[in-house]
């Protein structure tokens, strides 16, 4: 019988094991991005698991996020599941039904709506999704294989390789461990960008210095 468990207190080990298990894992459903989400001031850090015999065969983590002033945060709780659930391959569709209601039960009173945004391919269980009241939204992107640098470099235009070559030539040079200034100007740059172009909502900067200090963390810059 499926059984929804709180995942945060529950066994890391297995939590760990799910995720080298998963073909549909990203880093997003791991215990490291949960433990991030709940130091965030900004955000309310969730997390849920069904087992069944004691085996977990699931998990679900994400953050409530909200904008500007009191009235335009209560309008605006939204449950973001980034990366899509964490699911076994052997779940059941009686499992995975049991998660997702449990899910919209505990978020009912805290969220206007929850958004899993799936880095995967969740076709095989898109009928528990509609089941359970979850519309499937198509999102296109692109995707750039990065296995290796001849796979990178052979999808490379001319002219991009052009741009590069020219630039590094001027001094433009790789950054790859940024000191936290370099990542607050960053920051400065980003937030520009959002501003006057993208025009989207952008967390504050307290979100990549905390971000920073993780240790799977990366930050690629280009400084001139």
């Amino acid at each position: 019988m499926p059984k929804v468990i709180e995942i945060k207190d529950g066994d890391p080990l297995a939590w760990d094991d799910l995720v080298r298990r998963s073909s549909v894992a990203t880093w997003f459903q791991t215990k490291e991005a949960c433990d991030f989400y709940d130091r965030l001031p900004l955000l309310e850090a969730f997390a849920m698991g069904v087992e069944d015999e004691g085996r977990l065969k699931g998990v679900v983590a994400g953050y409530i996020q909200k904008d500007g002033g009191k009235l335009k945060q209560f309008l605006s709780k939204r449950a973001i599941v980034t990366g899509g659930p964490l699911l076994a391959e052997d779940i059941t569709n009686e499992e995975l039904a049991v998660l997702l209601d449990a899910l919209k039960s505990q978020l009912r009173r805290k969220a206007i709506y929850i958004e899993t945004r799936n880095f995967n391919d969740y076709s095989r269980w898109q009928q528990v999704f509609d089941k359970c009241d979850f519309a499937y939204e198509p999102h296109f992107d692109i995707w750039v294989d990065t296995s290796s640098m001849d796979v990178v470099n052979e999808h490379l235009g001319k002219s991009r390789k052009r741009d590069i070559r020219v630039s590094m030539r001027d001094g433009a040079t790789i950054v790859t461990k940024p000191t936290i200034e370099q990542v607050r100007e960053y920051y400065v740059i980003l937030a520009d960008l959002y501003k006057n172009k993208v025009k989207t909502p952008l967390f504050p900067v307290t979100y990549f210095e905390q971000l920073y200090q993780l240790p799977s963390s990366a930050f690629l810059l280009v400084e001139y």
